[in-house]
């Protein structure tokens, strides 16, 4: 009778380490996607002046993404849009792109000023999140902003349309 119950115990033992590395397992997958989803690759925008000032010295366009944190369309767009595009280097020599956050307080704009989020984009008539702005190095916009997203199916297409347009504008200086 002790036999058997010291053979329940060591398969209730077995059982229970299987199931804490069973449970570590799910925990550490959790925690690294949340790690990964939390990290993007698009820059936030602290300083136009700066960035604008690499733009034009490289003569590419400046691609602002405008978003909310809560906003889960703004996310779609940067995880599946943005943010395999830059993998992709479809931005490379073509635009600076950048993030502003309409929860953020204040910016440096073009002119090396602090300027209030709010402020700037009224600017742009860019209230609502996700909107992307094209723009020049000084700021003029190349291309109406893409706001919201019509249509997930072509959402791509909308934007790599811009941008053609945006880089055909810049390269002619037609503002």
């Amino acid at each position: 009778m002790l036999q058997i119950i010291r053979v329940l115990v060591m398969c209730n033992m077995q059982l229970i380490n299987r199931s804490f590395i069973f449970l570590a397992f799910i925990v550490l997958c959790v925690y690294t996607y949340q790690s990964y989803a939390a990290q993007s690759s698009i820059v936030p925008v602290n300083n136009l002046q700066i960035d604008a000032a690499l733009a034009k010295k490289q003569d590419m366009l400046l691609l602002l993404l405008v978003t909310l944190p809560s906003c889960s369309v703004c996310e779609f767009v940067k995880e599946d849009f943005f943010e395999p595009m830059m993998a992709a280097g479809d931005f490379d020599n073509i635009a600076v792109v950048r993030e502003l956050s309409l929860q953020d307080y204040s910016i440096i704009d073009f002119d090396g000023v602090s300027i209030g989020v709010n402020s700037f984009v009224n600017r742009y008539s860019a209230e609502f999140a996700p909107i992307v702005l094209f723009l020049s190095s000084s700021g003029d916009q190349l291309h109406k902003p893409i706001i919201g997203m019509s249509s997930r199916d072509y959402y791509g297409f909308y934007l790599e349309a811009a941008i053609v347009r945006s880089m055909k504008r810049l390269n002619n200086k037609i503002l």
